[in-house]
């Protein structure tokens, strides 16, 4: 059904761009910013079977914390063309953080406007009050 790639940032990008939900927290230049900060980064992309056209994916930083490993952050992401996406993507990032001996995946998925959001809980995610990101945002005229 789905392929698993990393893609090149080249690639990432492109799909970045044409997808409804795009954020610059998902361009690679966001996680090249980071690399000079002491995060890795590292992208997980969905491909159809028959095609070599990125459908879904996210980017994901990671930040060594010592003693507890690393830390997995997903910001303004992942994204995704179609409900039956979820499920492996959400199964491929799991198995990297754990890979990379991730204590915990903070993931912060913006808002969702105008599509459902996903059922958060389905993959073992639960809210929390501390945010990464500015939860609000004013424009001052």
């Amino acid at each position: 059904m789905y392929r698993i790639i990393e893609p090149d940032p080249q690639q990432w990008d492109a799909f970045v761009r044409q997808h409804p939900r795009a954020h610059l927290l998902q361009q690679s230049a966001w996680g090249k910013l980071k690399l000079a900060y002491g995060w890795q980064v590292s992208r997980v992309a969905l491909t159809p079977d028959d095609r070599s056209e990125v459908v879904a994916g996210a980017q994901v930083l990671y930040r060594n914390l010592s003693r507890l490993g690393s830390m997995a952050y997903v910001p303004m992401g992942p994204l995704v063309s179609a409900s039956d996406q979820w499920t492996p993507l959400w199964n491929t990032l799991h198995k990297r953080a754990s890979q990379r001996k991730a204590a915990f995946l903070k993931w912060e998925p913006g808002l969702y406007l105008r599509d459902t959001p996903p059922d958060f809980a389905k993959w073992g995610f639960a809210a929390s009050p501390q945010t990464v990101q500015p939860p609000r945002t004013v424009l001052i005229d």
